[in-house]
């Protein structure tokens, strides 16, 4: 593990967000771990035990989600997906993207940044290969990309599945752009340096 028992030690700024945002009707919590489902119940929130096969770092998101919406009968709900690695949330971006689906129509919303890498001049380390095929040599006539991040993920269950396993369809899911790459935290190193940093 590169940052040992971090879900719990990340889970109150979940917590926190979700009930001090009071953007959420119904919040489900799906782990394998005895003590997240604990937290879970203390807060209030429903939990959900993850099934062994559905256990582990090597699992894909989707299957769990479809083992969570079909056990608790959720098909025709919308949900939004929080990972624990987020402890910085903005309600007002939430918000907005949650109109997204409610009031514009949306099935899929997705958050993206504008990324300040250049996929251009990226090459595969095992054969440098690049990783997009092109004889351009000139920044400006490289295409403008941006950079997936679950930051804001929402979706209507009855779309799930059509959506990748990262909850991703080029034919179903809306690009929301936010204003920058948000902290998502991997490594105990990571946490320390956003704590000392917000002391």
């Amino acid at each position: 593990k590169r940052f040992p028992n971090k879900n719990e030690i990340l889970w109150r700024y979940t917590e926190n967000f979700i009930k001090d945002s009071d953007l959420f009707s119904d919040v489900y919590v799906s782990s394998d771990s005895a003590t997240i489902l604990e937290l879970a119940n203390d807060a209030g929130f429903n939990s959900v035990e993850r099934p062994v096969h559905l256990s582990g770092d090597e699992v894909a998101t989707r299957p769990v989600i479809d083992h969570l919406v079909t056990s608790c009968s959720l098909q025709e709900e919308v949900s939004c997906l929080l990972y624990l690695t987020s402890p910085e949330r903005e309600s007002r971006l939430f918000k907005k993207a949650i109109g997204q689906i409610y009031d514009v129509g949306f099935d899929s919303v997705m958050s993206f940044y504008e990324s300040e890498d250049t996929p251009y001049l990226s090459k595969y380390l095992d054969t440098l290969e690049s990783v997009i095929d092109h004889d351009l040599y000139r920044h400006q006539d490289y295409r403008s990309v941006v950079q997936m991040t679950h930051y804001i993920c929402l979706f209507r269950n009855t779309v799930l599945k059509d959506l990748d396993n990262q909850l991703f369809s080029k034919e179903i899911t809306s690009p929301f752009v936010i204003p920058s790459k948000p902290l998502d935290i991997d490594f105990q190193e990571q946490y320390d340096n956003w704590l000392c940093a917000n002391s």
